[in-house]
């Protein structure tokens, strides 16, 4: 399981759009231990908890941030309305996934003229994704929180390796300004999810929030290339992993078929 989620991860890390791209490889390399719906159902209910717990770490840090340092007009209009944004998102994953999303989705295509007969291969396969969903909101809830939960502890990660980092920069850190700096980059960098590895627009998005806090750009830039160390340190494990499981799956190929 932790191979999987790695692989995906770094999948997530080096191919835009960011968060996205890798979980059909979670799912692919999951089904073949649980089944196609029972893998997809699992990877798109673990992206749900995922994003409501980063709204709740969004609106709890944005409402810090917007409390405690004197914020540009705005920047306090983009963090926030995304934080709503996301917020909205997250009920209407919910509305949406608990009423049957893949057949709604099914029945609009051929309603927009395409052919009833073309869409027969996955009525059955959407139809079971459907039925786990409503399923799993219905019966598993606690689950979900649990989920959710553990999701909010790794992006207080996040914000814990901020906290240590601005602690080697500067001589008075407060825990006040890591979570101002986490949340409004974590905000900002939402937004360029298109771009691969956010390559030079993360540190120039993290630069630009020390400067709005009013802290030395050149710590801004220090604290930047840290923090690329660490997710290019975190996404190297996971491409070699999804490697050494493509060779895995040749090499049983070759003897099955041998």
């Amino acid at each position: 399981m932790f191979g999987v989620y790695l692989a995906g991860d770094s999948i997530n890390y080096f191919v835009p759009p960011a968060n996205l791209t890798g979980e059909p490889v979670k799912a692919h390399l999951l089904s073949r231990s649980v089944g196609f719906s029972r893998s997809v159902t699992s990877i798109m209910v673990h992206k749900h908890a995922e994003i409501v717990a980063q709204v709740v770490f969004l609106s709890l840090g944005l409402s810090i941030a917007v409390a405690q340092f004197a914020l540009p007009m705005g920047l306090r209009v983009v963090a926030l309305g995304l934080a709503g944004g996301m917020g909205a998102l997250v009920v209407a994953a919910f509305w949406v996934l608990k009423r049957g999303a893949f057949g709604t989705l099914l029945r609009g295509l051929v309603r927009i003229g395409i052919k009833p007969e073309h869409l027969n291969p996955q009525g059955h396969a959407t139809a079971s994704l459907d039925r786990w969903f409503a399923l799993f909101y219905k019966t598993r809830m606690p689950v979900f929180y649990w989920a959710t939960f553990l999701c909010l502890l790794g992006w207080c990660g996040g914000l814990l390796e901020t906290y240590l980092v601005l602690q080697w920069l500067s001589a008075k850190p407060s825990f006040g300004t890591a979570v101002a700096v986490e949340s409004l980059a974590m905000a900002l960098n939402s937004i360029i999810f298109f771009i691969p590895e956010r390559v030079g627009s993360a540190e120039t998005v993290r630069v630009a929030v020390f400067s709005a806090l009013g802290l030395p750009t050149a710590q801004g830039a220090v604290y930047s290339i840290i923090r690329r160390g660490r997710e290019i340190t975190w996404a190297i494990p996971g491409l070699l992993i999804l490697l050494a499981m493509k060779a895995g799956i040749a090499g049983a190929t070759r003897e099955v078929t041998g």
